[in-house]
């Protein structure tokens, strides 16, 4: 499959909300830097050629992330998916060249959607040595071998 028809299928998937998974996401902890903890949801992701997937990441600042963990007492390697703040990236990785483009954004605060972006035609971009998005990467591409 050709990249223009990768990019029409995920359009129509995101403008007409359809997934191709069911149930709850299941937001595992993936990295973290001196200002947020970083998740990926496992179910979120879908191989859309034999060698490019998309996955769901999410933001949460440590502070607030801590905190509910404090409440709830929960294993640093979940997250509920029910926090208030948080922002969410919608990612497209290509395993073989180790590139990335970021399809959508969304940010929350309170519960509530205070912005959406979507950057479906993104340039895919190399994924930097030691980011948050190489963590990403290496689950996900490690789950095709």
């Amino acid at each position: 499959m050709d990249t223009m028809a990768c990019s029409i299928i995920i359009a129509f998937l995101l403008i007409f909300g359809i997934t191709t998974y069911t149930g709850a996401s299941t937001w595992n902890y993936c990295a973290s830097t001196n200002e947020s903890n970083f998740y990926y949801d496992a179910r979120s992701i879908v191989f859309i050629t034999q060698h490019t997937a998309t996955v769901k990441v999410r933001e949460i600042s440590v502070q607030l992330d801590n905190l509910k963990s404090a409440k709830t007492k929960s294993k640093k390697d979940k997250s509920s998916g029910y926090e208030k703040d948080y922002i969410m990236t919608h990612n497209e990785i290509d395993c073989t060249t180790k590139e990335f483009r970021v399809l959508e954004t969304i940010e929350v605060r309170t519960g509530k959607q205070i912005s959406h972006i979507k950057t479906l035609e993104s340039p895919f971009e190399k994924i930097p040595s030691g980011s948050i998005i190489e963590h990403v990467y290496r689950r996900v591409c490690k789950m095709k071998r």
